[in-house]
């Protein structure tokens, strides 16, 4: 499970990244996932849903995530696109919280 893990992550900082003004990309790194064993527990009821009836409306409940960037100029506005396997995914930093989903993948967020 390690090293899917390490897969994992390596692919979410290939393709989550904040794009400055400038346009320069900055990568989302040193991601924080949740535990090995909250990990499992979710693959264990999404495949009991996959079994389930597509009108069920049922989900796995959700996880937090971290991850940085840093930056050699100092940044107050950025584009975030995150990797689409994180779809649907709330993102919150300070007063901003939005969703992101297939449908809307970037938004520009405010960093102060």
């Amino acid at each position: 499970m390690d090293k899917e893990l390490d897969k994992l992550t390596q692919a979410l900082s290939a393709q989550s990244f904040f794009t400055l003004p400038t346009g320069a990309k900055l990568r989302l790194t040193q991601w924080q996932l949740p535990s090995k064993q909250l990990i499992r527990e979710a693959m264990k009821v999404s495949l009991i849903l996959m079994q389930m009836p597509p009108n069920a409306a049922s989900h796995i409940d959700p996880m937090m995530l971290q991850a940085k960037a840093f930056s050699k100029v100092p940044v107050t506005r950025v584009q975030l696109q995150v990797h689409p396997a994180l779809f649907p995914i709330f993102v919150a930093h300070k007063e901003d919280k939005f969703w992101l989903t297939p449908e809307i993948p970037t938004a520009i967020m405010d960093i102060y």
